[in-house]
């Protein structure tokens, strides 16, 4: 579950308060349980959280992160994972992990304090009542789903999310839910891949950002 330091930053820059940061980071936790979960199914979750009236905030925050991913996907991360795919002949799909990865590093060095914010916001979820919701537009038994968020919540509350023992915990916890083959991520050359995430995303993450935080703002009123 990458991206969610990114995600966070740029919903803080519409919203403060806790429950909008856990609607920022909530997306990326289904994905544990669905991996069919795009955004057909996520807008039908948002749709269905505002019929039952739950946190707003909650909601906004969802409609950040769907509403970033829309846009910041196609615009940036994509062309960046294909040239990273090319170079190391990985699946697209493992590039494009690397990359989050890297663009999380990158903002978590910069904003260390952001995590902080995350394991201060999670400590308000309701498992079992979002276990409930979810099982609405999911085929996936209500037990995969509870797990799957347990999991997600341990991920994203990592004190030192990047720390090597974080990292190796992560990967073997996210590589349960994943259905890409081992060989696809070329374990000796994790090193020499992330470098090189690195140089790609450095000359214009920024920036590219502060573009996406600008469209964000009206795109996540039309989700």
């Amino acid at each position: 579950m990458p991206f969610i330091i990114v995600h966070t930053f740029v919903g803080l820059q519409y919203e403060k308060g806790k429950w909008h940061i856990n609607g920022c980071s909530f997306p990326d936790a289904i994905h544990l349980v669905d991996d069919d979960l795009g955004h057909h199914k996520m807008r039908r979750l948002v749709a269905l959280l505002e019929k039952k009236k739950v946190n707003q905030h909650f909601i906004n925050g969802m409609k950040t992160h769907l509403a970033l991913d829309k846009y910041f996907h196609q615009r940036y991360i994509f062309p960046k994972r294909e040239i990273l795919a090319k170079e190391f002949d990985i699946p697209v799909r493992t590039a494009e992990g690397y990359i989050e990865v890297a663009l999380d590093m990158i903002y978590d060095n910069k904003y260390p304090k952001i995590k902080e914010k995350i394991r201060e916001a999670a400590k308000l979820y309701n498992i079992k009542r979002m276990v409930s919701y979810i099982s609405l537009v999911t085929e996936s038994p209500k037990s995969q789903i509870e797990k799957a968020l347990n999991d997600s919540i341990k991920v994203i509350t990592r004190k030192n999310p990047y720390s090597v023992i974080s990292i190796i915990r992560n990967s073997l916890l996210l590589k349960q839910y994943s259905k890409l083959p081992t060989r696809s991520y070329k374990v000796f050359d994790v090193g020499k891949i992330h470098k090189r995430a690195m140089e790609i995303l450095k000359p214009d993450c920024e920036k590219e950002i502060d573009l996406a935080i600008k469209r964000v703002r009206v795109l996540r009123n039309k989700i």
